[in-house]
């Protein structure tokens, strides 16, 4: 009896550990950017793996992210899947203004180092209503792992959908394109890639950085002149940024 008795505690104490180990908030989730347009809303969010170790070598990598693939989520079904190892799409738990959306259509667009981009549509209850503030919560993950983040009201839609013009910014962001949401995401690494390109003209090295960074732009434009998503120049430019912050990092000047 008293066998059986520590044989129950221990497989319970092990199916708790379990029970956490399987639901642990190892992302960040930022919403970049939004759209409302013919009832639906857009939301272009970023996940952010804490919980990998990255290289600056090793350019594509996907940790706890599922490859670019369209389908849906449905609020209902969140535990069902969340700690399914073979599901291809995100559990996605949406709240507008504290109300569930029941179906989450999901994008998702890439996987960059820590980084994953997933575009979400879903009808929006209150998008024709111009006077509400239309709070947006998100849990979001896969494999039992989700964003800490998800208590956490991240943003209003239409704070997210403003393009007025950022002071800290160069030059404003455009308005986001659902069908072509890597357009947004090319503008955005662009702005940074010129930041960082401002910040070494003094350093040593420049002169070759200059050289380097006009090949590079033949190369993208030689490789991306096919490219009406804007897919290949956004994955160029991305790269090219990560590129000059490590070597901004690294400069003694």
């Amino acid at each position: 009896m008293h066998k059986t008795w520590e044989t129950g505690l221990w497989a319970l104490m092990l199916w708790a550990l379990a029970s956490v180990c399987s639901a642990e908030g190892i992302y960040d989730l930022d919403v970049l950017a939004a759209r409302t347009e013919g009832g639906n809303t857009h939301l272009l969010v970023r996940l952010t793996d804490n919980g990998t170790p990255w290289e600056w070598d090793r350019p594509q990598q996907s940790g706890f992210f599922n490859a670019p693939t369209r389908c849906a989520a449905q609020f209902a079904e969140y535990a069902k899947h969340d700690a399914d190892a073979g599901y291809k799409c995100y559990v996605v738990r949406l709240w507008e203004s504290e109300q569930p959306q029941p179906v989450v259509k999901v994008h998702i667009l890439d996987n960059l180092r820590e980084y994953g981009y997933v575009l979400l549509s879903y009808p929006s209850p209150f998008g024709a209503d111009k006077s509400r503030e239309r709070r947006i919560r998100i849990q979001m993950g896969v494999n039992g792992y989700y964003n800490a983040n998800f208590e956490d009201t991240l943003g209003t839609v239409e704070s997210f959908a403003s393009v007025e013009h950022d002071p800290r910014m160069p030059e404003p962001m455009p308005t986001l394109e659902p069908a072509r949401p890597w357009h947004w995401l090319y503008i955005d690494a662009d702005i940074r890639l010129n930041l960082l390109y401002s910040q070494l003209v003094d350093a040593p090295d420049f002169p070759t950085l200059r050289v380097s960074q006009r090949q590079w732009v033949k190369e993208k434009e030689t490789r991306c002149s096919t490219d009406p998503l804007w897919r290949c120049r956004w994955q160029m430019t991305a790269e090219r940024v990560n590129d000059l912050r490590r070597l901004l990092e690294s400069v003694e000047y």
